[in-house]
């Protein structure tokens, strides 16, 4: 999985791409898979499915060849079409996402960015419990009732819990 991981980092982050340093030059690799280590085995064991997916996705394109045997062009080649398939995208992007994250997080890099690690808005104090509201069920709503609230959330699910 190393190899696969290394050669997605080095064509997300090239050295001398517009971002510098690169995923060579700050060890992206070692920091990733320090990162994913400390997953949960099921979490680790997705990522390790993610990343065969994407070693073997070219196999059956034009490319004919493993993700991580292809040229550098090719290998951006192939991570510009996968933003373009659904497939692959789902394949691809938690994998992006970790690298970045991985990368973004790096002293060196967090540095350049300016990033030191805190909340933009200082945290004060906690916040008092909201006031419960009173639930309202059919007998009491009425035809053309007019509510005004801050935020109406719609759905039984889980974006309604």
């Amino acid at each position: 999985m190393r190899t696969i991981l290394e050669a997605l980092a080095e064509a997300l982050l090239p050295s001398g791409g517009s971002l510098e340093p690169g995923a060579v030059e700050i060890d992206l690799i070692d920091d990733l898979d320090s990162l994913i280590a400390r997953f949960a085995p099921e979490a680790r064991r997705r990522v390790e499915l993610m990343a065969l997916a994407l070693e073997l996705s070219p196999l059956f394109s034009r490319h004919l060849r493993p993700f991580s045997q292809l040229p550098s062009e090719r290998r951006e080649a192939f991570l510009r079409l996968a933003e373009q398939r659904s497939t692959l995208r789902q394949i691809v992007a938690p994998l992006k996402t970790l690298c970045g994250m991985v990368y973004c997080a790096h002293p060196r890099i967090a540095a350049l960015l300016g990033y030191e690690g805190r909340p933009f808005k200082p945290v004060e104090g906690s916040l008092p419990p909201p006031a419960a509201l009173p639930v309202r069920q059919y007998p009491e709503l009425r035809r053309n009732e007019e509510e005004i609230a801050d935020v109406a959330i719609v759905g039984s699910g889980a974006g309604g819990a």
